[in-house]
Order: C-alpha cells, then sequence, then structure tokens
C-alpha cells in the first residue's frame, strides 16, 4: 500500500451494503460465541490437564491422550503434544530433560545480490560439518513490496480479478469498523 495517508475508496452499491449489513451482524454474534468458547476451552483443558496429569502418575508409557465421555454418549478427546512454547518453568527440570534447540533466521531482505552466494555458502558449510539435512532451502517467488501500489494502475480489474482466480493470493482481513475512525 502507499505509504502517503489517502482516504479509503467508498462502495455504497445496495448489494454490497446489504452484504456488509448481514456480515457485521455475523461478525458481532460468531465473536461473542468465540469469546465464550475460548474461555470454556481454557477452563475445560486445564482440567483435562490435570486428570491426565493425575491418571498418569508413575506410569512410564502413557497415552498422549485423554478421553471424557459425557452422560449424554458423547466424548471428549484432549491431546498433549510433544511441542512446547516454553515461558517458563526450564529451570525445574533436570538437564537430562532439557536439550538447546537453535534456530537461525535470515533476512532476505538484506541479501541483495548476495543471496545466492549466501545461501550456498550456508548449504556448504552444513555439508563440511556432515550435517548437509540441517539446512533446507525453500525459495518462493512473491510480489514486490509496492506490487499493490502500482497493480489497479498496471492492470484492468478483469486482470486483477483472474490473477487472485489463479492463485495470487492477497491476503484480506475484515473487521467491524468501531465508531469514527
Amino acid at each position: 500500500m502507499s505509504s502517503k495517508k489517502v482516504p479509503n475508496l467508498i462502495i455504497n452499491d445496495e448489494e454490497t451494503v446489504n452484504h456488509a449489513r448481514t456480515w457485521i451482524a455475523a461478525k458481532e454474534k460468531f465473536e461473542a460465541a468465540e469469546s465464550t468458547f475460548e474461555m470454556e476451552k481454557t477452563v475445560f483443558t486445564g482440567l483435562a490437564r490435570r486428570g491426565w496429569f493425575r491418571t498418569a502418575a508413575g506410569r512410564h508409557t502413557v497415552s498422549g491422550s485423554v478421553e471424557i465421555p459425557t452422560p449424554e454418549g458423547r466424548t471428549a478427546l484432549v491431546s498433549f503434544a510433544s511441542i512446547w512454547s516454553c515461558k517458563g518453568g526450564l529451570n525445574m527440570l533436570p538437564a537430562d530433560l532439557t536439550r538447546t534447540l537453535t534456530e537461525v533466521k535470515i533476512n532476505p531482505e538484506v541479501l541483495g545480490p548476495n543471496a545466492e552466494a549466501f545461501v550456498k555458502g550456508v548449504q556448504a558449510l552444513a555439508a563440511s560439518l556432515g550435517i548437509p539435512d540441517a539446512v533446507t532451502v525453500k525459495a518462493n517467488v512473491i510480489p514486490v513490496p509496492t506490487f499493490n501500489d502500482v497493480r489497479n494502475a498496471r492492470f484492468t480489474p478483469e486482470e486483477n480479478e483472474a490473477l487472485e482466480a489463479a492463485g495470487l493470493g492477497t491476503r484480506i482481513t475484515a473487521r467491524i469498523k468501531a465508531g469514527k475512525e
């Protein structure tokens, strides 16, 4: 998008306005239900985790899932993955139960014309250390950062629709605008 502040375009044809009204009402209902769902999920999964810990206490081989049958004949299944997003508590674990997970992030925006040489160098380093599978390189062709600034001047509406139909995948978000922003 352009860095200059320009007014939003206004679309006010009856069909689009009617769908906007329906969408706003549905989104408000969805957000209220989603909030209730998330609160209940937090309580429920906390109880399920506590039950898993209690039921599995002292066992060496334990399923990573628990089932909670209800009187109505329905069953909730809660699974505990071997994936963690640690924000604390690691200092409470014995050393033999921890490991160092190293991540390398590369900022492709600063590589410029050196990108290919850089990638080949990293791959060669991994190979020289006997760990060639430690590096996976994935390169994607994507639009330039200024694409949305120029796309409507360079392409007709039909061409832009065809680009999207072909899978360009312009991210679209929708929200309810509060009051006068």
